[in-house]
Formats: structure tokens, C-alpha cells, sequence
């Protein structure tokens, strides 16, 4: 009686080792197969060789001789579906323009990623065609270069430019250039397959977000909105650049200026102001001094550039997010689709843009 019970639990055993075995084969065949859609946060887990595999594939590229870095041409952002990537690796609904109302220069905030629109889309929506070669992790630099490769060097007919200034960090970033675009590094055993390696930083990164959310909650530093209460783990402070990180943003702001005026272009300057200094105009007292420094750059920017059109967007800003929450999450800088669709309103009204 022992005896068959002993071969009937090792029968068992071997079944279910045998199929979780087929299964994780299975698996492994899926994901392989299915590079797209591995989540970009879970990519570091992978082995360094798996993670450069799938960066060549679904990863940055970088201009060769430049430190211009895009998406590549027509990459699929299935995480993003409502994203399009044109041919020169940009977010654009539309390809192969070489003739448009005006030219979008910023980075992630215009870029929005997790937003169902972005400006360009709602320019369109109002019959102006757009370029957006906005992009994430860009300085200014970037934005001059950008404007320099894909609109001044391939001769596309523009009327308006339109500058996107985010104080939160692009003072900061503009030290940082020029810098090459790194590969993502992979941390996983190289020794595992790849799923393992998937689901050991699926839980790595589950953890963290949970001590992410502890921060938040457990946070000293709250907002009390009318319809919520948010709490703050990093809010991009808004900073006070000192004067080489001046010299280098109005540098590459004049070098665009220079291309857009042979080209009769029109520039306008967004300065899009940190959530601190937002927060800071009503909702909270302890930000005041950001909002002070805020006020400080937009002052700046119109001593340096007194025949630009400054946009400055900051009380609009923190009047809409009494309404209902702007930001993708709490302790975050970029616009969801509302959010988005706000800042395109506020703007529209104060841009005096030529048409085409």
C-alpha cells in the first residue's frame, strides 16, 4: 500500500516537473518572440547581453557623428499605442512632412509619453500642421541640434517655433551635454533564461514601488487639493541655475533664434514651471520660495530675450490643478492627457503664431 502510494506522489511530481518545464519553455519562446512588449522598467533585470539585445531592437538610437538620440524610425511603442513614431524617430501622427505651420523643441513634458495627446495632436485638431522633435532626456542643446538636423538641413518650410523650457531640470541637463546615449545595462544571471530573469525584477520592481507609495503616503511634505490630498516624494524643486548653466541655455536658445530668423520663422518661449513652484502660488505655503525663484527665471528670460514672446505658465497652472489633477502621478512633473490638453489651452491663447 506504501509502495503505491510512494510511486503514484512520484508520478506526480515528475507530471507537474514536466510540465513546468514545458511551461517555462513555452515562455521563454514567448518572450523572445515578443521583445516589444517586455516593459521597459523590467529590462534591466534581463542578462547584459539579453538587455542589449532587446535595446538594438526596441531601444534609443543616436545620430552618428552627433549627440542627437530619438526612438528609431517607426518604432512600435506598444506599452503607448496612442504614440506614433515618424520616420525620423520623433512623436508625429504624420510622416515625411517638408511643410509646416510650426516646429515643437523640448523635451519629455512635450514628448508625453503617458499622455493620449500630445501638443502636436491638438494642433492638428485646429487645422495647423506640426513637427514635434521633442524628446526625452533632452537640454537645450538637444533642442538647437534637433532643429538644426531635421528642419534647417532638410529645408522644411516652418513659420513658428515653439521652445519649451521645463526649469525643473533642463538648467541641469544642459551641463550634462554632450553625452553619449548608453545602452541599457542588464543585471540579471547571465545564466538563467530570460523569463527567470523577468520574473525575479518583476518582483524587484513591485517592491519598489511599494516602498515608493510608502514614501508617498508617509510623505512630510502634502498637498491639500480641493478634491484630494496628494503627497510629495520629489517634485523637481524648482532650482537656482547659476551662471554657466545660464550661459550655456541662452547660448543654444540664440543659435535657434539665429536658424529660425534666415528662415522667417517665429519663436516663442514656454517656460513650463516645476510642480513645487506650481504648488507654491496657493496651495502651499512652504513653496513660496520656489515659486519666488520661478518668477526670478521668467524675469531672467525677459531681460536676455526682450523681443521673444515669453509664455509663462505658472498661476494658470496651479489655478487648473484646483479643478482636477494635471500630472501623470503624484511627485510627478509630466502632463496626463487633461493636463496636457490644459497647458495646450492656456498657451494657444497667449501664442501669436503666423500662419503659413
Amino acid at each position: 500500500m506504501i509502495s503505491l502510494k510512494n510511486n503514484y506522489m512520484i508520478k506526480v511530481i515528475k507530471t507537474i516537473s514536466y510540465i513546468f518545464l514545458i511551461t517555462l519553455v513555452l515562455s521563454e519562446i514567448v518572450v523572445h518572440n515578443a521583445i516589444n512588449w517586455i516593459p521597459k522598467d523590467l529590462i534591466p533585470g534581463l542578462s547584459p547581453q539579453a538587455a542589449l539585445q532587446v535595446d538594438k531592437e526596441r531601444g534609443q538610437i543616436q545620430v552618428e557623428g552627433s549627440h542627437i538620440f530619438h526612438f528609431q524610425p517607426f518604432q512600435k511603442m506598444n506599452w503607448y499605442p496612442h504614440v506614433k513614431i515618424d520616420e525620423n524617430g520623433y512623436r508625429n501622427s504624420v510622416d515625411r512632412q517638408t511643410k509646416v505651420d510650426t516646429v515643437l523643441l523640448g523635451d519629455s513634458l512635450i514628448f508625453a509619453k503617458k499622455s493620449k495627446v500630445d501638443l502636436g495632436d491638438l494642433f492638428r485638431e485646429k487645422n495647423r500642421s506640426v513637427l514635434n522633435l521633442s524628446m526625452n532626456g533632452y537640454a537645450p542643446q538637444h533642442y538647437r541640434d534637433a532643429y538644426k538636423k531635421y528642419v534647417i538641413d532638410k529645408k522644411i518650410q516652418h513659420k513658428n517655433v515653439i521652445v519649451s523650457i521645463f526649469v525643473g531640470n533642463d538648467f541641469s541637463d544642459s551641463e550634462r551635454y554632450p553625452w553619449d546615449l548608453s545602452p541599457t545595462i542588464g543585471e540579471g544571471n547571465p545564466n538563467y533564461p530570460w523569463i527567470i530573469n523577468l520574473i525575479i525584477g518583476a518582483s524587484n520592481r513591485f517592491e519598489a514601488v511599494k516602498n515608493y507609495n510608502i514614501d508617498i503616503i508617509e510623505s512630510k511634505h502634502r498637498v491639500s487639493l480641493p478634491y484630494k490630498e496628494i503627497g510629495i516624494r520629489y517634485l523637481w524643486w524648482t532650482p537656482t541655475p547659476t551662471d554657466d548653466q545660464w550661459n550655456k541655455v541662452d547660448e543654444s536658445l540664440r543659435e535657434i533664434l539665429k536658424m529660425a530668423k534666415k528662415s522667417s520663422a517665429k519663436v516663442s518661449f514656454v517656460i513650463i514651471p516645476s510642480p513645487s513652484s506650481v504648488y507654491g502660488v496657493k496651495l502651499h505655503s512652504d513653496f513660496s520660495a520656489y515659486v519666488d525663484n520661478h518668477n526670478k527665471i521668467v524675469k531672467e528670460f525677459r531681460k536676455r530675450f526682450k523681443n521673444i514672446n515669453i509664455i509663462d505658465i505658472n498661476k494658470e497652472i496651479s489655478t487648473e490643478i484646483e479643478k482636477e489633477f494635471l500630472y501623470v502621478e503624484e511627485s510627478d512633473a509630466h502632463f496626463n492627457t487633461h493636463g496636457t490638453k490644459v497647458f495646450f489651452n492656456i498657451i494657444l491663447e497667449k501664442l501669436d503664431l503666423q500662419d503659413i
